[in-house]
């Protein structure tokens, strides 16, 4: 069984929300990650198989 941990991040469109949901992601976690503007999406972050946003 794989223990994945999962964190939910807001402010995540841009500055160090950006940073720590890139770490989690590249340290193997699932991210939520939501922000202000509805159009900063995967932009800012990237695609993922681990990444959910949301505005």
């Amino acid at each position: 069984m794989i223990n994945k941990q999962v964190w939910f991040i807001t402010g995540a469109g841009r500055g160090m929300g950006v940073d720590i949901a890139k770490a989690a992601l590249s340290a193997g976690h699932a991210v939520v990650a939501t922000g202000r503007n509805g159009t900063w999406g995967n932009s800012a972050l990237g695609a993922h198989d681990d990444l959910l946003t949301s505005s």
